[in-house]
């Protein structure tokens, strides 16, 4: 009886775990303006793929013959960046959805499919929350653990009687 109750202690204590929220991690991205082989680009161009929460710190260069601004959708950051300026900025993104990190001048950026976002050209595009869920983690193996120790008490305390 003393291993059912202590089982079940772990259990539950597992289990907590488990459900508990992964916390809000913050990430620095470095991004660079470039020009490249015919349009303006930011440097690295790759999708960034954050958590709801999460936030981000921008370190942004301008190394470009060019003057180009640095905005992001849905907050309001909108900074002038010089020929051989930088910036640092900061964004949270609480909700899942699609953000994009963009040059604010005319024709570095442009709206692909007519819905008003800039998602072609001077554009990083920011995955807030994963399509389809969140990469399983260990998290999924302790509660296979779980399941598989409670069908084993079971079992043990069915052949006890």
């Amino acid at each position: 009886m003393r291993f059912f109750a202590a089982f079940v202690g772990v259990t539950l204590i597992a289990l907590a775990l488990v459900a508990a929220p992964g916390s809000a991690e913050t990430r620095t991205v470095v991004l660079t303006a470039h020009l490249g082989t015919s349009t303006y680009e930011w440097l690295p161009s790759a999708p960034i793929t954050i958590a709801p929460g999460d936030t981000i710190n921008f370190l942004v260069y301008n190394n470009d013959s060019t003057a180009h601004t640095f905005r992001v959708s849905s907050t309001t950051i909108d900074a002038g960046l010089p020929v051989g300026g930088n910036t640092n900025q900061t964004a949270t993104f609480a909700s899942a959805g699609t953000q994009y990190v963009f040059c604010g001048i005319t024709d570095h950026a442009t709206d692909s499919n007519g819905d008003g976002i800039k998602d072609t050209g001077m554009v990083v595009r920011i995955n807030v929350g994963t399509p389809g869920g969140k990469t399983p983690g260990p998290e999924i193996l302790l509660l296979a653990l779980v399941v598989l120790g409670v069908v084993a008490a079971l079992r043990v305390s069915r052949r006890k009687k």
